[in-house]
């Protein structure tokens, strides 16, 4: 790949914005819904995730129902 190629796709990449949006988190077993919302979607879902599997959640109520 050629410098000003490489240039170009950095260009690109800085111009990008993140997805913004609402999501929501449900319990199957009590039917409790944690909703959320942020600029980047995509991260704070992947950071949720994480959050509950390792027992790390900012919201506990959700934490405990979801074990």
């Amino acid at each position: 790949m050629d410098r000003q190629r490489k240039k170009e796709l950095l260009q690109q990449f800085k111009e990008m914005k993140p997805e913004m949006g609402v999501y929501m988190f449900k319990s199957k077993k009590t039917n409790t819904v944690y909703l959320g919302c942020d600029k980047n979607i995509k991260a704070t879902i992947n950071g949720d995730r994480f959050k509950l599997k390792t027992n790390n959640h900012k919201c506990k109520k959700l934490q405990k129902r979801l074990e």
